[in-house]
């Protein structure tokens, strides 16, 4: 008998053995994890910097390319500048970086910083009517807003309204 209780006693021994080493395997696990999540956010945040760095040349680019004299359209350095151009729109689209797309669109706070607003009676309240500068997403992040004129149907409204109060305390 008492051969037994030393077998149970080394049996008891083993499972808490078996069980502490199951929890130490998977708290490294867990360890392994959280390690390789941490390496992934590093390399986002250090992508996400450099980045934004390259996002004010890359705007000057594209609006300088936008405002080209139609007597320079054809000339040589031309090529050479929008060559640069079309290297930074390959290396945002390698780097899963894209424009936030504006004119049209709903106003988001989330996306958009108005700017400015001004009333166009043929779009809907709070249409995005025209992009001053680009915002920019690295995948679902983001990672500059885009500022926005918006359009308001209520401000002649209100400064109306603004306009009556004030005569009215006079």
């Amino acid at each position: 008998m008492v051969k037994i209780k030393k077998d149970t006693n080394l049996a008891a021994e083993l499972a808490e053995c078996q069980a502490g080493w199951l929890r130490a395997k998977a708290d490294y696990q867990n360890l392994q994890k959280e390690t390789e999540k941490w390496k992934m956010d590093f390399v986002q945040y250090a992508k996400a910097d450099m980045i934004l760095e390259l996002l004010p040349v890359y705007s000057y680019y594209k609006t300088a390319l936008q405002h080209i004299p139609d007597e320079d359209k054809e000339k040589e350095w031309l090529k050479g500048i929008e060559h640069i151009y079309k290297l930074l729109q390959d290396f945002m689209s390698k780097m899963n970086v894209r424009e936030i797309k504006t004119v049209g669109k709903d106003f988001d706070h989330h996306f958009h910083e108005a700017i400015k607003q001004e009333t166009d009676e043929t779009k809907d309240d709070n249409i995005v009517l025209s992009e001053v500068q680009p915002g920019f997403m690295l995948g679902e992040k983001v990672l500059q807003v885009a500022k926005v004129v918006v359009n308001n149907l209520n401000i002649d409204k209100v400064s109306a309204q603004v306009s009556t109060e004030v005569e009215l305390d006079q």
